[in-house]
């Protein structure tokens, strides 16, 4: 059974963040309401070369009561250095039905952006910090080990991405650490296991192919 509710990690408010200058450039606080009047977004603004006004800055969007969901920094428009959102469900069906259910909300999701780009390991937690998935990243592209957990910290889901494919094993385990299922990958297709039998019931060859 799920503990109490706990208060929602806090996340430090935009005025605590540094505001990146750069030189000749005039940085203008932007705000953003909602009909209720309480704050919705605090961000920081610039010109660009073309006179369009882009993202300059930390950005900080509240729920309509108050609560900060998101913060992290803007660099020329793109997103830039460590982001965190706080999410009161899966609200972009990151993970089954059932991790939702083993998991306490609300859930927090941290990730890495260089250039406006996924850099790194991109992991969700539960309120209690017990982590729930991790994918990594290179240059915004699935790259790397890839996990999902069970609540009492053991592997759900494990593969391997390179450049955006599956590749190597995906491996399936229960909450004992019994191994569901298990398959294998090539450039994001599957490998099937081929057996060939002799009349008499002797294995005549094995192999796998795409």
């Amino acid at each position: 059974p799920l503990s109490s509710p706990k208060a929602a990690p806090q996340l430090p408010p935009a005025a605590m963040l540094p505001v990146p200058r750069s030189e000749g450039m005039k940085v203008e606080p932007v705000t953003e309401r909602y009909p209720n009047g309480n704050i919705k977004v605090e961000r920081q603004v610039i010109l660009d070369a073309a006179g369009n006004y882009i993202n300059q800055g930390t950005y900080t969007m509240h729920d309509p009561d108050g609560k900060v969901l998101k913060t992290g920094e803007f660099q020329n428009g793109k997103q830039e250095g460590k982001w965190v959102q706080n999410l009161a469900k899966d609200e972009g069906q990151l993970f089954s039905a059932e991790q939702q259910k083993e998991f306490a909300s609300p859930f927090v999701s941290e990730a890495t952006f260089v250039d406006g780009k996924l850099q790194g390991p991109w992991t969700i937690k539960d309120r209690d910090g017990k982590k729930i998935i991790e994918w990594n990243f290179e240059n915004g592209v699935r790259h790397g080990n890839w996990t999902w957990w069970h609540s009492n910290g053991q592997k759900w889901l494990e593969a391997t991405s390179r450049n955006g494919s599956l590749n190597g094993e995906l491996m399936e385990w229960d909450r004992d650490g019994k191994i569901v299922s298990q398959s294998a990958y090539i450039d994001g297709r599957v490998l099937a296991k081929v057996v060939g039998w002799h009349a008499l019931g002797q294995k005549h060859y094995e192999g796998a192919y795409l």
